[in-house]
């Protein structure tokens, strides 16, 4: 990514992060950046300033930090124990770590940065990682054979207050945590005093929430699209029409077979049913597609909410059993560059709907 730094100079930066950090990805956002002239790339970025404090997003650098906080006794549950052995080989990748405490089997510890935090529910991975999802079925693989086994969830933001799966970006991964058998999950939240700095003596354990309902495959979802140019074409019963020049949000849902439909709309060939398909990739191009994944969804209740911040809309499209005008949003610059669009798609995240965060229950922490 490029950034601008004092003085006005652009220079490009590198994030240690794998996930996306479309949270934090903003004009405006204020990044800590380090120089690191004997790289390739003469920066890098270690944190974020975020509501009330600094993210770490530095994912190498959690490791090290979860390293001192287990010599130094300040992780709840994990009081006695220290370091045996670090890249610790498994059958199919390395953990992080192999904890030895005098009386106990050996405790095989793999160590996860969580920085996607939503008002106080932090939820990982924020992108899909078959990595992640590996080192669980080898940890629980250790455990059958009798060693103990866990992931610990560090939380570097100072907003997290419970940890959930996030089912959305990860279904499978949600699944693998909720059947866990014999690995514990525990989660905690680390604060910053600085960009560079942690406060060793603030770390809190936080509740680990798992909603089984979100790891089904149903819900809604968001498709972003880009017309690079005006276009008309005939849209089913809805007649031919035209379609400005912009950037465009559609709102639907599936009881069932949610990854399916999703597929369906990358799909350059198949029969046209939906209101979606006339327009799909005859010229409009598909940018991503954000899955809801919760059992309480409100298709309405979203695309009302969109349209508040919209310059335009389709009537009639895609709300024929909607008590809407429209399912389809139009807007002068990426709508994802503003950062309430987000918030209201991680509203219904959370829970279904957009909103403040209700109450979740905790089923293991």
């Amino acid at each position: 990514m490029e950034f601008r730094i004092p003085g006005g100079s652009i220079v490009p930066a590198h994030i240690p992060n794998p996930g996306r950090l479309e949270e934090f990805r903003f004009p405006g956002s204020f990044f800590a950046l380090i120089p690191t002239p004997r790289n390739r790339i003469p920066w890098r970025v270690t944190a974020v300033l975020s509501g009330s404090g600094w993210v770490l997003l530095d994912a190498i650098a959690v490791n090290a930090v979860a390293a001192e906080l287990i010599s130094r006794g300040r992780i709840p549950g994990l009081h006695g124990w220290s370091i045996a052995r670090k890249e610790v080989p498994a059958e199919r990748s390395r953990l992080d770590f192999l904890l030895r405490r005098k009386g106990d089997p050996p405790l095989f510890l793999e160590v996860k940065s969580c920085t996607l935090v939503h008002r106080g529910t932090a939820m990982f991975p924020d992108a899909p990682s078959e990595r992640a999802r590996r080192h669980l079925r080898d940890l629980e693989r250790l455990a059958a054979e009798g060693g103990r086994a866990m992931v610990l969830m560090v939380c570097p933001h100072p907003g997290a207050r419970r940890w959930r799966p996030n089912a959305h970006t990860d279904p499978e991964y949600c699944r693998a945590v909720r059947d866990l058998s014999g690995v514990e999950v525990h989660a905690v939240r680390v604060t910053l005093r600085s960009p560079g700095m942690i406060d060793l003596a603030n770390v809190k354990s936080i509740p680990v929430l798992s909603d089984p309902g979100e790891c089904t495959d149903s819900g809604g979802y968001v498709l972003e699209m880009h017309a690079a140019k005006a276009f008309s074409v005939q849209v089913g019963a809805l007649g031919r029409i035209f379609f400005p020049e912009g950037h465009y949000l559609y709102v639907g849902s599936a009881r069932r077979g949610l990854s399916a439909r999703i597929g369906r709309h990358h799909r350059r060939r198949k029969r046209f049913h939906w209101h979606i398909d006339y327009v799909l990739h005859r010229g409009m191009r598909l940018e991503k597609a954000w899955p809801i994944r919760h059992p309480g969804f409100s298709e309405v209740l979203l695309a009302r909410a969109l349209s508040r911040f919209a310059e335009d809309e389709v009537p009639g499209f895609g709300a024929g059993d909607s008590p809407l005008h429209s399912h389809l949003f139009r807007f002068a610059v990426p709508p994802m560059s503003r950062p309430q669009l987000l918030e209201v798609l991680l509203d219904c995240r959370i829970h279904g709907v957009p909103g403040p965060a209700r109450p979740e229950k905790c089923l293991r922490g």
